[in-house]
């Protein structure tokens, strides 16, 4: 007898059909609908990167480095035998983070007015009375300069309390240096009071800093410097104060800056939190509309924070990276940081901090070329114990940028991310 052959409904066989047709297309979908544990699939990231890649969006890095203050036991460590200078190891550590930016900021706190004016630190009165207080008054081989251009830097501040240890005839000595050898390299906050250098007068006009369309002004102001015997002329220094600050933003808006930094040299040295001098600069610049603050002078680490100014707009404050590199012997002197910002335009004009990072370090108190700065995710115990500061290890280190930093440091990756 012959086997019947059933017949398959019509309504299921358009359903076989359709799954068919759309099981491929679900294989492909099926890695977005349950994601890896990371909140994004393989395909998404790879697309992420592709977008990321292939973009518009202009970004515009920037590092920053502390003080750098070259008394005599840290100048003797890169003396040579031919009595010339290399200060080469001072930044070895960190080139590639300098490096790698496309704007890189150092304050080169010591004059650096020239072999003449000599190279040995003095202790001078700031005053005729019978008590007075004392200041160190600098000089530094120019040989510093060489080592910060090689190491990458594209921007020197001097609106500084030291600027003029060698007077106005060793500043125009210094700017005539830098503008002779560097002329690429911006000095900031200051003008050259013979106007022989050719310098720009950046106490008076701002710098920009462009990058494909995308421009953002850099600032530098101080709140006070070391004169011994007289009064100076403000139209040589960018002394900071509420209309200073107002004013100079004005100028970067007229030169059609997207975004502003703004590096003062302001608060009270050896204190581990802001000052109320401080805080109120930053606020006025922040509601004046400066997106960054890269603080310098305390010769210590202060905090990062988030300032939310007029409208709306946040700043991100760095408040003081410390000293880069320093002769002096006390542990939190010698806790330093390199602040890093990443400030995007998108194609719509929109511009926003992508990133904030402290990456805290340790000046490293080798003897002779050892004598070098040191990420602290890179320091040791090996090293700190073959230091002058022995006492200075990786742990006590971390433990102190804990109680400055607060809670936003990392003490495992030893990394301060700011969350904006």
């Amino acid at each position: 007898m012959a086997r019947r052959v059933r017949k398959v409904p019509l309504s299921i066989f358009f359903v076989l059909l359709a799954v068919a047709l759309v099981l491929p297309l679900a294989l492909q979908v099926f890695p977005r609908i349950f994601r890896l544990g990371n909140g994004h699939s393989a395909d998404e990231a790879a697309d992420s990167t592709i977008r990321d890649r292939d973009d518009d969006t202009v970004r515009i890095s920037l590092v920053m480095v502390g003080d750098i203050l070259l008394h005599d036991n840290v100048n003797s460590c890169y003396l040579q035998e031919d009595g010339s200078y290399d200060y080469t190891p001072l930044f070895a550590q960190v080139k590639d983070e300098i490096s790698a930016a496309d704007v890189a900021i150092v304050n080169q706190e010591t004059p650096l007015a020239g072999a003449e004016y000599g190279y040995v630190t003095q202790l001078l009165p700031m005053d005729a009375s019978d008590n007075p207080s004392y200041m160190p008054v600098f000089n530094s081989p120019r040989a510093v300069a060489d080592a910060e251009v090689a190491a990458g830097f594209d921007v020197v501040l001097k609106a500084e309390n030291h600027v003029f240890d060698q007077g106005y005839s060793g500043l125009a000595s210094e700017l005539a240096f830098w503008k002779e050898n560097y002329p690429e390299v911006a000095v900031l906050g200051v003008a050259d009071p013979t106007g022989e250098s050719g310098q720009p007068d950046y106490a008076n006009s701002v710098y920009v800093y462009e990058k494909d369309g995308f421009r953002v002004a850099i600032l530098n102001f101080c709140h006070g410097i070391n004169l011994v015997g007289g009064g100076y002329d403000e139209e040589v220094l960018s002394f900071i104060s509420d209309e200073k600050i107002i004013s100079d933003v004005e100028k970067a808006r007229a030169a059609k800056a997207d975004m502003i930094v703004a590096c003062p040299h302001w608060g009270s040295e050896y204190v581990t939190e802001e000052g109320s001098e401080q805080a109120h600069y930053a606020q006025v610049m922040a509601d004046a509309g400066v997106d960054v603050i890269f603080g310098t002078h305390p010769h210590i680490l202060e905090p990062v924070k988030v300032i939310e100014g007029k409208d709306g707009h946040r700043c991100v404050c760095f408040y003081s990276n410390g000293n880069f590199i320093t002769g002096t012997y006390g542990n939190d002197t010698m806790i330093t940081g390199l602040s890093e910002a990443v400030l995007a335009k998108a194609p719509n004009g929109e511009c926003t901090i992508e990133s904030a990072t402290l990456l805290p370090a340790v000046v490293h108190g080798g003897y002779g070329p050892d004598m070098t700065t040191y990420l602290l995710r890179d320091y040791t115990d090996e090293l700190a114990a073959s230091s002058y500061n022995p006492n200075l290890t990786p742990e006590y280190a971390t433990q102190f940028c804990a109680e400055v930093l607060g809670s936003e440091f990392d003490t495992e990756t030893k990394v301060m991310q700011v969350r904006l």
